[in-house]
């Protein structure tokens, strides 16, 4: 009798494992910041700073017409930057740029910071004689 109780509480306690194991845990979830909207040579951008994938390791800046109309190779760059919380910078990506014509250009990089850090991109937009640099809002304050 002994031996067929704990059988029982073992396979009851395996089951109840197995059941928590196949509830979904939420994953974090990406820390974006607001559009930022602009002009250069007559042509409307918008980009936006963010943090993507777990534990926030991976920065990326984002660039875009606003339109969604593609603009000629080399027209739009963009470069992630990470923060710590007291405004100092901990690191950068390269500033790339669109190698064909197209209306979006992300580029990210694994970061590497610890502590509250905050991401903030920079993009670069064509003005016809060189390049304009526009820095895009900074996301939310996040644990990194």
């Amino acid at each position: 009798m002994t031996v067929n109780l704990r059988l029982r509480a073992a396979t009851a306690g395996g089951l109840l494992g197995l059941a928590a194991a196949m509830i979904p845990i939420a994953a974090q979830a990406d820390a974006n910041s607001a559009w930022h909207d602009y002009s250069t040579n007559g042509v409307a951008y918008k980009n936006k700073s963010r943090f993507v994938y777990s534990h926030n390791t991976y920065a990326e800046g984002d660039t875009r017409v606003a339109n969604g109309t593609s603009v000629a190779a080399n027209w739009m760059g963009t470069k992630a930057r990470v923060y710590f919380q007291g405004n100092s910078l901990c690191s950068s990506s390269t500033m790339t740029y669109n190698y064909f014509a197209t209306s979006a250009w992300q580029h990210g990089y694994t970061h590497g910071c610890g502590g509250p850090i905050y991401s903030k991109a920079t993009s670069d937009t064509w003005n016809g004689n060189g390049y304009n640099s526009n820095s895009a809002y900074a996301t939310d304050i996040v644990s990194g």
